[in-house]
């Protein structure tokens, strides 16, 4: 996901090997399970924006002309939805308005878990740490995030031009949402941080002792396409450092089909999840 508002979703290819013209008038998103029978449990319809050529690659930009969910029964698919509209009409107040389209395609986008990792940054006179997970592999080089422009850590790294980027271990991830705040922070004090770190390996960015993997990362392009700043960027470092479950976000209809799937506890499954998001450091393995 390259924006939010308006959604636009973001394809790579290497250089010719891009959907022709005539496929991009019909193209469709399908996200599928890796197993079993290999369903498909969503479908965006995209429709062509406009391509960027960056060194042998070309990324396409899309918009949803269409979102199809199979996660949950229809009926009851559509009963959350009013559930949705009622809650939005009474707490209208949300600086990222999507349509009723863009937010079915948005809850499809997170059918594919969605890890959240940790991004560093510094500059001469300041420095920030602060969740993320609008971002995506592009391929070993290089590497695609999005970030909200009315929030100060897109503009810190768009000046920086240099960033570390962390894995977090499912045990740490109340830590994640502790740092949510500094969405509004220009900078931060490092030694306030509740927990050590160390420096990366080329830029010296801090990243957390905790990180599984660390990636030094360098922009080369930036674009603004509305609620969000897009930025494309090569890898300059690749360090594993450890292994483990990693923290990854799904959307509720996804994590609904799971858990039937796998005969899972409801009640472990939503403790599992308040715990993290309460700042509570979790200390037994996920379901």
């Amino acid at each position: 996901m390259a924006c939010a508002d308006p959604l636009t979703l973001c394809l790579a290819f290497s250089e010719n090997q891009g959907p022709s013209e005539k496929e991009l008038e019909r193209l469709t998103l399908k996200f599928c399970e890796q197993d079993g029978k290999q369903r498909v449990l969503g479908e965006i319809g995209l429709k062509f924006v406009e391509s960027i050529a960056l060194n042998g690659r070309e990324f396409f930009l899309f918009k949803a002309r269409s979102a199809a969910n199979y996660c949950i029964p229809k009926l009851r698919l559509w009963a959350h939805y009013l559930l949705y509209e009622r809650a939005h009409k009474l707490t209208n107040n949300t600086e990222i308005k999507p349509s009723f389209l863009e937010k079915r395609a948005m809850e499809v986008m997170f059918i594919c878990p969605r890890p959240v990792s940790l991004v560093s940054v510094i500059t001469d006179v300041q420095g920030n740490m602060f969740p993320m997970n609008v971002m995506g592999d592009i391929d070993s080089d290089y590497f695609a995030f999005a970030l909200r422009d009315a929030k100060m850590p897109a503009h810190l790294i768009e000046g920086a031009r240099r960033l570390a980027l962390s894995s977090v271990p499912f045990e740490q991830g109340s830590f994640a949402y502790k740092l949510a705040v500094n969405h509004n922070k220009q900078s931060i004090n490092w030694y306030e941080l509740p927990f050590e770190t160390k420096k990366s390996k080329n830029f010296q960015i801090p990243f957390p002792v905790f990180a599984y993997r660390v990636r030094e990362m360098e922009v080369e392009r930036i674009y603004r396409l509305g609620s969000h700043t897009f930025f494309i960027a090569r890898v300059v470092s690749d360090e594993s450092l450890s292994k483990g479950i990693e923290l990854f976000a799904v959307h509720g209809f996804y994590e609904a089909w799971r858990l039937r799937k796998s005969n899972g506890k409801w009640s472990s499954a939503l403790a599992d999840d308040a715990s993290i998001k309460a700042g509570i450091t979790y200390k037994s393995s996920p379901v």
